[in-house]
């Protein structure tokens, strides 16, 4: 099996349901990992793993994606201070 992962595509406008269901089939039919991308969550689907536990994932990097800007500090902060 190795390092390979198969890209499923997708369209902003997908149903995210039917591409977990899609990709959690794939995956255990061919026993290969396969990776979506839906509006800003990455997601690699493994063979065995649930269509919950691939929805969690998806859920918890909207969230992050969500959380204000300003909770960390900016990267170009010190490069501001000393140039």
């Amino acid at each position: 099996m190795g390092d390979h992962v198969e890209d499923y595509p997708t369209a902003e406008t997908d149903y995210l349901p039917h591409i977990i269901n899609r990709c959690v089939e794939k995956a255990n039919r061919h026993n290969v990992p396969y990776r979506f991308r839906l509006n800003g969550a990455v997601v690699v689907v493994s063979p065995g793993q649930t269509a919950g536990a691939v929805n969690e994932e998806v859920q918890r990097q909207w969230r992050m994606n969500r959380l204000p800007r300003d909770a960390a500090p900016p990267a170009t902060a010190g490069a501001a201070a000393t140039g």
